[in-house]
């Protein structure tokens, strides 16, 4: 998708869901808070991450990103990391004494034990965390994130999790809907103004044809842009056709060139690392020109530094149907992570 055409569909997205009622609660930074925003797959949940950070800045020191990995077990001991700064030995101990001294065995007994741990050493500070692809956080995690706002409530958490359904009985949900026919004709007259479209009749048909989901149209859009380089708007070639998010999905991925596909796949595999750890993994100088092509065909995103690879679940199951296409690059990965003392995810 072009640079241009990129900006427009996320501003547009930005600008069509009310960001303030997911801001205005965590403005009171002496209460903690957990809100989720909802949506289906393709309804741009992905595009307000940016905008949702931009605005909390000055308000909060520390804004924390985290998206889970399906290969993971459980991402507890990794968002207490990044929630209190405690690494992996410390929790250790805490567990043990708790096991030592209870062995209730009931998950709410130790989560009570913990928070009264982290809170006995002041380690429960106003901050930000948002989690985005919640649907992959293992349960475990999850409740523990609940009960943490909920039990904390005065130490100023701010949980923002972006989630396909409502996973938190207890959050403060917004749903963003995917698009209607009204919201294509606003994005059609922003993305083709000289076109001399009518806007309403297109959005309607444009609307039959993608669902109004994001993915389809980007395709849709890039195709257009392709063959109508000056502009122009012409739906009759899709008129007949059909488009299934995973098929699209799919496409996206064969369009790739080898040094794009052989990122992706190590941003999977590294997930969340640095971009500098990427390219030292992959021994090349850069990853600029691949990084942005990703980003801007929405299978990556840069989020403080890191790479987090969109649509885990679908690379994940692409690359369990081709597992010859990636066994050499994952064994490389491997033994830098090893080197470097990281868990493997491959």
């Amino acid at each position: 998708m072009p640079e241009k055409l990129y900006q427009q569909m996320h501003e547009f997205v930005s600008e069509r869901f009310n960001l303030s009622r997911v801001l205005e609660p965590i403005q009171d930074s002496s209460h903690s808070h957990l809100l989720e925003i909802t949506g289906k797959s393709g309804s741009g949940k992905s595009y307000l991450i940016t905008p949702i950070i931009s605005a909390l800045q000055e308000k909060y020191a520390q804004i924390e990103y985290f998206s889970p990995h399906p290969l993971y077990f459980n991402h507890f001991t990794e968002l207490v990391r990044i929630l209190t700064g405690l690494d992996e030995a410390a929790q250790m101990e805490l567990f043990n004494e708790h096991f030592a001294k209870y062995r209730t065995g009931k998950k709410y007994d130790f989560f009570y034990y913990f928070t009264e741990q982290l809170l006995k050493r002041d380690l429960l500070k106003p901050r930000v965390l948002i989690v985005d692809d919640s649907d992959v956080l293992d349960a475990y995690s999850r409740d523990f994130l609940q009960y943490l706002v909920q039990y904390a409530a005065d130490t100023g958490i701010q949980i923002i999790a972006l989630s396909q359904k409502r996973l938190f009985p207890f959050s403060v949900e917004e749903n963003l809907p995917t698009l209607g026919a009204e919201d294509l004709q606003k994005l059609l007259s922003n993305i083709f103004p000289d076109a001399g479209l009518s806007y309403i009749s297109e959005g309607e048909i444009l609307h039959k044809i993608s669902g109004g989901n994001l993915m389809i149209l980007e395709r849709i859009f890039s195709e257009m842009r392709e063959h109508q380089p000056k502009g122009g708007f012409d739906l009759s070639p899709y008129l007949e056709k059909t488009y299934d998010p995973h098929e699209v999905y799919y496409q996206s991925l064969a369009d790739l060139n080898n040094s794009q596909m052989e990122l992706l796949t190590a941003a999977y595999a590294m997930d969340g690392m640095e971009l500098s750890d990427i390219t030292e993994a992959l021994g090349r100088k850069g990853i600029k020109n691949d990084s942005k092509a990703l980003v801007e065909r929405g299978l990556l995103a840069i989020v403080e530094d890191s790479c987090v690879v969109q649509k885990k679940r679908a690379f994940g199951l692409w690359l369990e149907e081709n597992p010859g296409s990636s066994n050499a690059l994952l064994k490389k990965i491997s033994v830098f992570l090893k080197k470097h003392d990281e868990m493997t995810q491959v």
